[in-house]
């Protein structure tokens, strides 16, 4: 926290929410089914509305995205708690908490809470992975992947160990949540101080090199696919459907064609079209055909935009072009 503090980096976050976890670690005893507790001896906080609050900022600070003034009023909720159970604690015996509604009303309002924040946490990150610059999310992906799998876990955690505790298995459900949350910790300060922020790989060159031949490896993808199917010379052929083909998503085909080419998704595939139509000019089986039979042979279904097409690429009409070089 004191370095994360001067260095006004992540790891601030990151040990906040460590911290949390941890009140929540310790304060996770059955204490309140005891039939004699002295209350002073254990912490009155359990973080349950602030550990995840805390994660999630920490995430969102090694990621694209900068921290805003109102992604802090997530943490409300976590101060409200900290009010609400040190009155619990200071007015309340231990042993009547079973039997006070407003507790077992705030503990699942605390499980709602938290499996909301971890999938949308997750969701963050599937947003983050697709949609974000293509040189942060290459490698971001890997980077952070991990995080993505911890927020996954907690909502498996809270789905299990609650419905095991409501079928009679309480005893059980506490024994393994227990070493859940100790793995769970040890993972994330490990994982945690390891990861830095995704900006930081923007200077190093060798990162660059890595992205920029992942852009031509996908670019390959792309152009092997469609010289051997020939599928854009169908007429309606969408970036969905190549897609939907090769397996890659319509953003990342977008942002590779449009990177390396300086070309939109439309007018790549318009440029390959005007390629062979060319060669059909010049083919002496299409020497019968008229220049819109070629156009729509070519996948294009309207003449003003093949010979748009034709005059963007080759700077001539498709008439012109045959007489001076064909």
């Amino acid at each position: 926290m004191v370095v994360g503090m001067l260095k006004r980096n992540h790891l601030l976050f990151l040990a906040m929410s460590l911290c949390c976890f941890s009140f929540l670690y310790i304060s996770n005893v059955d204490m309140y089914s005891a039939h004699v507790v002295n209350s002073w001896q254990y912490l009155p906080f359990h973080f349950l509305y602030l550990s995840l609050p805390l994660f999630l900022l920490y995430i969102k600070s090694i990621s694209i995205v900068a921290i805003k003034k109102r992604d802090f009023l997530i943490l409300i909720p976590g101060f409200l708690e900290i009010m609400y159970v040190s009155y619990l604690w200071y007015f309340k015996e231990p042993g009547e908490l079973l039997n006070f509604i407003s507790w077992r009303l705030y503990l699942l309002l605390a499980f709602s809470f938290n499996l909301v924040l971890s999938l949308y946490g997750m969701c963050k990150l599937d947003a983050h992975f697709k949609n974000k610059f293509y040189m942060y999310s290459y490698f971001g992906k890997r980077h952070l992947k991990w995080l993505k799998k911890v927020l996954l876990s907690v909502v498996i955690s809270l789905v299990l160990f609650t419905h095991l505790s409501y079928l009679g298995y309480e005893v059980v459900a506490n024994f393994f949540n227990n070493i859940y949350q100790i793995t769970l910790l040890l993972i994330i300060s490990y994982l945690g101080v390891v990861s830095r922020n995704i900006d930081d790989f923007e200077s190093k060159q060798d990162y660059k090199e890595v992205c920029k031949k992942e852009l031509y490896k996908t670019l390959g993808v792309i152009k092997t696919h469609l010289f051997t199917s020939e599928d854009h010379l169908k007429i309606n052929f969408s970036q969905l459907d190549l897609s939907q083909s090769i397996d890659i998503s319509p953003h990342k085909i977008s942002m590779v064609v449009n990177t390396l080419t300086d070309k939109s998704y439309s007018s790549y595939i318009n440029c390959l079209r005007v390629q062979k139509a060319i060669v059909y000019l010049n083919d002496e089986k299409y020497k019968h055909y008229t220049i819109d039979a070629i156009a729509k042979e070519v996948g294009f279904n309207s003449k003003s935009v093949f010979y748009k097409a034709f005059r963007k690429t080759t700077g001539f009409t498709p008439l012109r072009y045959k007489k001076l070089f064909l």
